[in-house]
């Protein structure tokens, strides 16, 4: 039986079924239906397990960068949930250094904490430790919960296509190897490809444009994150081009001001996941999660009743 199936039985949260085992705080009248459960199904837990991840309450939390608003998101999640779980996040930053990166998972392991949660794998690296979890990739050795970005990408650019008077796309790419931002940038040439649309794919950063880009009437710009998106609704204002008419602009985020801009976006439900994540370290039999993104449709590259797929 698993921590999820006593909280199916229970009628609680698998949050709460996870602070029960670990001595956190629970009312008298869950913990009272949760220990019932348990005991009416003989529910032994693997206590090898959870010796191998220490006693510690810490949770050892790695980001690619903080700038990022999505990033912030995530570790709002993080932190709330580890607040109720009674668990101690340390968040650490490597920028996408491999060698920093695995500083940090080997001084972990070296304190055997509870669990290593790993966010925007980079590097199929192996770690000799029994609980850690990555999240954007969907991954045969650890646990994970990841989305899918190459799918949601193709649905967002064929529907767009399919609503507007489109004749090219220029997707806007992230010039780090990253299976996240790759995924995207595959589903929408895949999108282009099947309706016959010209492409092109520009290696640029996380948050501006760094090519001259002259815009061109009739071209969509896909855009893997709604800071990059901003520069082009930046660069339409200054070129004299109105933006979901002339040019077609969607980003990734759905960023507090992306809604003020019109943007259509991709809200990849970062608290949640974060929330999830720190679930996910809790629960010896998790294995992974596949979560499903929501597009946003807005004025910059609107959706027609009926035209989705």
């Amino acid at each position: 039986m698993t921590i999820k199936e006593i909280a199916a039985e229970a009628g609680v949260g698998v949050s709460t079924v996870s602070r029960y085992l670990n001595d956190g705080y629970v009312s008298e009248s869950k913990r009272a239906i949760i220990a019932k459960v348990i005991a009416d199904n003989n529910y032994k837990r693997n206590e090898v397990a959870a010796n191998m991840r220490g006693s510690s309450r810490e949770i050892v939390v790695i980001v690619q960068r903080v700038s990022s608003s999505t990033t912030s998101r995530f570790l709002e999640g993080i932190i709330k949930t580890c607040e109720q779980l009674n668990y101690v996040p340390t968040i650490h930053v490597v920028n996408f250094n491999i060698d920093l990166q695995m500083k940090y998972i080997n001084s972990a392991v070296e304190r055997n904490v509870f669990g290593i949660i790993i966010y925007s794998f980079t590097e199929n690296l192996k770690i000799d430790f029994d609980n850690v979890l990555v999240v954007g990739q969907k991954s045969p050795q650890y646990k994970s919960i990841y989305s899918d970005g190459k799918g949601i990408y193709k649905r967002l650019v064929t529907n767009v296509i399919r609503s507007n008077p489109i004749t090219n796309i220029k997707v806007f790419g992230i010039d780090i190897l990253d299976v996240e931002f790759i995924n995207r940038v595959a589903g929408s040439i895949e999108a282009a490809k099947q309706q016959g649309i010209d492409y092109e794919v520009w290696e640029e950063n996380f948050d501006s444009i760094t090519h001259e880009v002259k815009l061109e009437v009739g071209t969509y710009y896909v855009a893997l994150t709604d800071a990059q998106a901003y520069q082009i609704i930046q660069l339409a204002n200054q070129q004299g081009f109105t933006i979901g008419k002339d040019i077609f602009i969607s980003g990734y985020g759905d960023y507090t001001t992306s809604g003020l801009l019109e943007l259509t976006s991709v809200d990849g439900m970062y608290e949640l996941v974060g929330e999830q994540a720190v679930n996910a370290i809790a629960d010896a039999d998790f294995s992974r999660n596949e979560i499903a993104p929501k597009i946003v449709y807005r004025k910059s590259a609107s959706v027609q009743e009926g035209r989705k797929i």
